[in-house]
């Protein structure tokens, strides 16, 4: 069993879905019904698993020129931590350290 967890950098509030995979389809399962009703998102950020860099790589062939302009317009980015370094998470990799105390890793 895997855990997706979407932290908000706003109100630190924490969002978690159980994953059956770590594939870029079922992050992305998660990631689409996430992003609706959170309203604005200004700045994504991960770490560089495959999954996380194949999605980024599959969202942007799903953006069309119009839906990219608009991204680009309102100033959406996806930042990816350096490889091997989860001390930038900060937020995130807090969640995934708390996730791993409950799961019991």
């Amino acid at each position: 069993m895997y855990v997706c967890i979407f932290v908000c950098f706003i109100t630190k509030a924490v969002h978690v879905e159980f994953a059956s995979d770590l594939t870029t389809e079922t992050f992305l399962a998660f990631f689409k019904p996430f992003v609706g009703p959170t309203g604005k998102l200004i700045e994504l950020g991960s770490d560089c698993g495959t999954n996380f860099v194949g999605a980024k790589h599959i969202l942007k062939l799903w953006c069309s020129e119009a839906i990219r302009w608009c991204l680009d317009n309102e100033g959406v980015i996806w930042k990816m931590n350096v490889p091997s370094s989860p001390h930038f998470g900060g937020l995130w990799e807090a969640a995934v350290k708390s996730m791993s105390i409950i799961r019991g890793e």
